[in-house]
């Protein structure tokens, strides 16, 4: 039996094995004192760590803002601005060649007197200013004393206390063979970025930064969440063999993706999928999706310098309309605010800024900014089917008023014999007032889309990315799944379609009670769009129906999860679903 076996959340399924690797971000490491003769050569080991360092950071930016978030990205170009800084590595370089010590140690010196002013304002913010200071500068640390994950040979197992954005260029070169962290939870920012690029992860390990060092063996169980520390020969083939038969069974569902998404009884699902840019769509077959469900038009002004023009966002909106060749986007209008500010567009710092002035309470007081995109919008919808989404809607007031601007721009258009086309409006459901104003809100909009990420934080008051609280977020909690229920039933009543987005999207093992909830069109990262396919072919109605019926009347979010993990364990059988 291995050494120690210990037991995590799986937030990423699969198998893997390989040698630990353990990412330090302390920025703390044992003083080395150096020979004189050595101190030359120091210095050259500083600045190929700088260099390399440097690569990594620009790398690790593009990668976070094409696949985690741009709000990640420009911490990343922060941490890329302070180990630029020239007075840090002039310090560092006088305390190799003065005080004689490795170049790790020197940083940490260094870093210690930069941060000295910040003192005299207040000492909380010379701690803060450290804190980043030390992580940014980690990379170089890391990279000088061995730990570097981007020079290994062979796929590791990437041990850390928290899923960073720095982890993302490991994933994407392949590097890492599986996730292992200590903290985190299922929807934090690191396991989507890990389900992001289909590598097993597990999070919440208990005792793991205790139990494990650089290069010791292990395996990973991404189904059930088991890590062995030091596996057995036999434990070690097991994981082996149900890696490959992993492997082979996603190129599987990879070459059977452009079939129907109909279930055994034949109920057509819309499978859709959730972009930012076009450079989501690179190498991605279009025609194995039923269209765009989620178009995030705010990462086009993420990425510019300055507001886009008119005339930018048409040319931008309609390269997306002709790469879909017919096939629906939806665009959501400028979600900007909250997580996603703007660089150039500042706002009042706001105690609560996810509850503050962002979405569409931003675009209603400036009109100067909203109906430019609109006009964009409906110009490009001339070459494909459009449609517009309107995100943070909390009251019917607010949808009025986008009717009416958007006959005025009608009326424009007309006047100036302007090529359009009137566009769907749709309401993005992620306020609970708004899922409980369902009628109201259908007689003003022509769809819904629920934004499961911000409305189970809303419903169940939880920061999915504060680690103190982040367990308690659980889409399965039974309050959610009653909501989602009820606005899928008052949409359907109104005679409105109702789409559903976000990260709930994404899981197959979900698939099987969106379906029994109602949901007909489902949008998701990319990469998840094949399995979500295999598992709506392998779902019967009827038996979706009963487990949603069972799962909504838990009383808890683990007894729904009881109840859907039996639903999966039945149809893994081939048997029926959760007919007793």
């Amino acid at each position: 039996m291995s050494q120690f076996t210990l037991k995590g959340t799986s937030v990423s399924p699969g198998f893997a094995l390989g040698p630990a690797r353990v990412h330090s971000t302390s920025g703390v490491s044992p003083v080395r004192r150096l020979l004189f003769e050595d101190v030359d050569n120091e210095i050259a080991r500083f600045e190929v760590a700088l260099s390399r360092a440097e690569d990594q950071l620009r790398r690790d930016i593009k990668l976070a803002a094409d696949h985690i978030s741009k709000n990640d990205a420009r911490i990343l170009k922060s941490h890329l601005a302070l180990i630029s800084d020239i007075n840090i590595r002039d310090d560092a370089r006088k305390c190799v060649r003065n005080d004689h010590v490795d170049a790790a140690s020197a940083i940490t010196r260094a870093l210690t007197q930069f941060a000295k002013p910040y003192e005299a304002l207040m000492p909380t913010i010379k701690g803060e200013f450290l804190a980043e200071a030390r992580a940014a500068w980690s990379v170089v640390i890391n990279i000088l004393s061995g730990r570097d994950v981007s020079s290994e040979l062979q796929p590791m197992i990437l041990v850390a206390e928290e899923l960073t954005p720095q982890f993302a260029s490991f994933i994407e070169r392949g590097a890492v063979a599986g996730v292992l962290a200590e903290g985190g939870g299922r929807y934090s920012h690191g396991a989507i970025l890990a389900r992001s690029f289909g590598v097993p992860a597990i999070v919440g390990v208990r005792d793991l930064l205790r139990r494990v060092r650089d290069g010791i063996s292990i395996a990973i169980n991404g189904d059930d969440g088991s890590v062995y520390i030091e596996p057995t020969a036999e434990e070690a083939l097991q994981i082996q063999q149900k890696r490959d038969a992993w492997r082979l069974h996603r190129k599987e569902l990879q070459a059977a993706a452009t079939l129907p998404a109909s279930t055994k009884d034949g109920v057509r699902v819309s499978v859709m999928a959730n972009v930012d840019n076009l450079r989501d769509l690179e190498g991605f077959d279009v025609n194995i999706i039923d269209g765009i469900g989620l178009y995030r038009t705010e990462y086009l002004f993420i990425d510019s310098n300055e507001f886009l023009s008119e005339d930018d966002q048409y040319y931008q909106y309609r390269r997306i309309l002709e790469k879909m060749k017919g096939r629906p986007v939806t665009f959501r209008t400028v979600d900007s605010g909250g997580d996603k500010p703007l660089p150039y567009f500042q706002t009042p710092k706001e105690e609560n800024p996810a509850l503050g002035w962002r979405g569409v309470r931003i675009s209603l007081e400036m009109p100067d900014l909203f109906i430019p995109q609109l006009r964009a919008i409906m110009r490009a919808a001339a070459h494909g089917e459009t449609r517009i989404l309107i995100p943070m809607v909390t009251t019917v007031e607010e949808l009025r008023a986008i009717r009416n601007i958007l006959a005025s721009i009608v009326t424009y258009f007309k006047s100036e014999n302007i090529e359009y086309r009137e566009v769907p409006l749709g309401a993005m459901i992620e306020v609970p007032a708004a899922a409980l104003s369902m009628d109201a809100i259908c007689e003003v909009s022509d769809f819904v889309s629920i934004g499961t990420n911000d409305l189970v934080q809303y419903l169940l008051g939880v920061d999915r990315d504060n680690t103190r609280v982040g367990a308690l977020y659980d889409p399965f909690h039974p309050g959610v799944l009653r909501t989602i229920a009820g606005v899928v039933e008052r949409a359907n009543a109104n005679n409105r379609e109702v789409s559903l987005c976000g990260e709930l999207a994404s899981d197959p093992q979900t698939t099987p009670l969106l379906l029994g909830l109602g949901l007909r069109n489902l949008s998701m990262t990319p990469v998840a769009i094949a399995q979500v396919k295999a598992a709506v072919r392998e779902t019967d109605s009827a038996d979706a129906r009963e487990l949603a019926t069972a799962a909504i009347q838990a009383r808890t979010a683990t007894e729904a999860r009881k109840i859907l993990s039996c639903y999966d364990e039945i149809r893994k059988n081939g048997d029926s679903g959760p007919r007793k």
